[in-house]
């Protein structure tokens, strides 16, 4: 990985014909260095998600009776949810929504067995808390296997968490945001083919980390 966060800004203002300054100026005003930034750390947070491009495991001390469960690795999307218990013996926790906790038992949060069977995450990313349900009777812990968010892109010349093979579709995500909102610089058709250039980066990364081409 080499391609830097400056190189992308310098390429978006080549395609938007803005004068190449690394970002640093935007002289039409149609678009602001902070602006740009946040499509940038944005579009970069949904194509490692959505690609599943770096998984991580952590693990999470479930004390007995409390709905809420939370690590320190801020994860972009939980995947797979293990319990263990502390006399050695696992069992998968599955997926599910605030609503679905609330679904499963009516006295929720009030019902505990002796471990929980289904979990739900917070909308706020990076997530660092997962929601169980029944509540666990007994203290145990939570393997979590989620994605794993990259740096935040700042503009100072850093290097792009993505590899450079996907940077050129990431950058037609970026531009996707930048000529799809309200004002002077929306193109709703040049917006649509950069947002299907980026889904094509995502579909490719997920193939190839699959094992299909």
């Amino acid at each position: 990985m080499s391609t830097t966060d400056q190189q992308v800004l310098s390429w978006l203002q080549r395609k938007v014909a803005e004068p190449d300054s690394s970002g640093v100026s935007w002289p039409t005003r149609r678009w602001g260095l902070d602006e740009v930034l946040g499509y940038m750390n944005d579009r970069q947070s949904r194509f490692l998600r959505d690609a599943a491009m770096y998984l991580g495991v952590t693990e999470a001390p479930v004390v007995a009776y409390s709905p809420d469960v939370t690590f320190d690795a801020g994860l972009l999307e939980v995947r797979r949810v293990t319990w263990l218990a502390d006399d050695g013996t696992t069992a998968p926790v599955f997926p599910s929504s605030l609503w679905g906790l609330g679904m499963l038992d009516a006295n929720w949060p009030a019902h505990a067995e002796v471990r929980p069977r289904i979990y739900a995450t917070q909308a706020d990313v990076p997530i660092r808390k997962v929601r169980i349900g029944p509540l666990s009777s007994n203290n145990g812990r939570l393997r979590i296997v989620g994605v794993v968010g990259g740096g935040v892109v700042d503009g100072s010349g850093q290097i792009m968490t993505l590899p450079d093979d996907y940077i050129p579709w990431y950058r037609y995500g970026v531009l996707a945001d930048m000529l799809g909102r309200n004002g002077r610089s929306q193109d709703p058709l040049r917006a649509e083919y950069c947002r299907r250039r980026f889904q094509e980066g995502i579909d490719v990364a997920k193939a190839r980390l699959e094992g299909r081409c």
